[in-house]
């Protein structure tokens, strides 16, 4: 896990020293399939949306509904159609935003990998798989933060999120809204009765196929459809190697991470797990591993099993080392090495 986030008490004579404001909560829109943009700049493309035009970072994962600003689209709307062209031409219900007329169902599975120094008493990953239903599914990632002060005798801070809420979710929240007050509940529950500190991710799914996920820190979620990447997460961090993180001493909280949404369909992948995942495994090496058909609990092991590998590997080619060496690093001076930690993962497989 990442640096435990200090906060320090300031004199009210210092005014113009603050924390590091919240970074802004993105939205990831409902995905098309096949979408075709109608201009592109860079890392921006705009694209069509009924009578509206939505604009998406490929680089960030940001989407917005006005142009970015220093980026000059042109903005012209999509002609519309008219009520004979939609008579011949009616829409694809399998792309709609208002999802699938068929409702989906879910197979979810985890593995949980201590750290090699942590296991006899099991890490500091916890994950939450609550079992799929009629109304969907909710799952979370989190990763307790190695370098805060424990205290012997009361639970961890990142044990405490997943079981307060496995027992406090008994339908899966419907929206980010709902995540945050989920999160928020269980957060207010750890700061009286845990130690330590955690990153957390929190999304569920509905039975029309909507995904809706809340980030605080480093843990990612990642959508797979076709060997591909088609939505994922973004971390909120202070600085490198200093993720938002909760505890009963920290300033961030649940409202402080960023948020998402996107459509899921038969036969899609999503992946969710802690740093000690994706620090050690890019898109490729993933999207490699999913490839394979594999029931989730197998493929969830199988992640966790190569994360651990490469962690291991201090020649390996990972994205820890690479921001690592941007960062000034110098124990990952070459850009090579894996991160060992501690390692959990969620693999939920659309059916």
């Amino acid at each position: 896990m990442r640096l435990l986030l200090l906060l320090v008490i300031l004199p009210l004579s210092l005014p113009f020293l603050l924390l590091p404001p919240s970074i802004p909560s993105p939205r990831l829109l409902p995905l098309r399939a096949s979408p075709t943009p109608l201009e592109t700049f860079g890392s921006w493309s705009s694209f069509a949306d009924a009578d509206s035009i939505y604009y998406f970072n490929s680089d960030t994962g940001e989407s917005l509904w006005s142009p970015p600003p220093n980026v000059p689209f042109a903005g012209s709307r999509p002609a519309k159609k008219s009520l004979f062209d939609a008579l011949l031409s009616p829409p694809d219900m399998s792309s709609s935003p208002t999802g699938s007329s068929t409702p989906l169902s879910f197979e979810i599975s985890s593995k949980v990998l201590p750290h090699p120094d942590k296991v006899s008493w099991g890490g500091e990953d916890a994950v939450y798989t609550a079992p799929a239903g009629a109304d969907g599914v909710t799952f979370g990632v989190f990763d307790g933060v190695s370098g805060a002060d424990k205290l012997a005798g009361i639970p961890l801070y990142s044990l405490t999120l997943a079981s307060s809420l496995a027992s406090s979710i008994t339908t899966p929240p419907k929206s980010t809204q709902e995540l945050t007050s989920a999160l928020t509940a269980a957060a207010e529950l750890a700061d009286l009765t845990a130690t330590g500190a955690s990153t957390a991710l929190l999304a569920s799914v509905s039975p029309s196929g909507s995904l809706s996920w809340l980030s605080l820190g480093d843990c990612s979620i990642l959508l797979l459809r076709n060997d591909k990447v088609l939505a994922r997460s973004k971390d909120t961090v202070h600085f490198f190697d200093c993720p938002y993180q909760l505890s009963d001493d920290s300033p961030d909280r649940p409202g402080d991470g960023s948020t998402g949404t996107a459509r899921v369909r038969a036969g899609d992948l999503v992946v969710a797990g802690s740093d000690g995942v994706f620090d050690n495994l890019g898109d490729a090496e993933l999207l490699e591993l999913c490839a394979e058909a594999a029931a989730p609990k197998a493929l969830a092991a199988r992640i966790a099993k190569r994360a651990r590998e490469v962690s291991l590997d201090g020649s390996a080619r990972t994205p820890y080392a690479a921001a690592s060496k941007r960062n000034g690093n110098e124990a990952y001076r070459s850009g090579l090495g894996g991160k060992v930690d501690d390692i959990g993962v969620v693999v939920l497989a659309v059916q």
